[in-house]
């Protein structure tokens, strides 16, 4: 089990993930944060794991499998989790949108116009 935290003050025990973003993941640590009731707003528990062999995750990225966002605390701590993955996929087709400049096809003159074809 995993949990992030969102504190202004650094958690001793916790790894920073970014910003005022903690990683805890020892069952001691875990409990004393717990037994303090944190807002959910600011706590999210993760239950579960995924891995990958040594470099494979680098290669996945280098191949552009992966797409990375800045950290954002909103979106780890989204309130609506079951909105969260349609977000991240408006974001992956903007960023897709914005970096892949389409084919242009051939031209084609209409009058006083050129219309360009255009690829997806």
């Amino acid at each position: 089990m995993l949990a992030l935290f969102q504190s202004p003050a650094k958690i001793d025990g916790a790894e920073q993930v970014f910003g005022g973003v903690y990683l805890i993941s020892t069952k001691a640590l875990f409990e004393k944060t717990i037994s303090a009731k944190p807002d959910p707003g600011v706590f999210h528990v993760y239950v579960g794991y995924a891995g990958w062999t040594a470099d494979q995750l680098r290669r996945e990225v280098e191949l552009g499998a992966w797409f990375i966002f800045p950290e954002d605390a909103s979106t780890v701590f989204n309130s609506d989790p079951d909105s969260l993955w349609s977000q991240m996929i408006g974001k992956t087709e903007l960023q897709q949108a914005e970096s892949e400049p389409a084919a242009e096809g051939p031209r084609t003159s209409v009058g006083q116009f050129s219309v360009v074809s255009y690829e997806q």
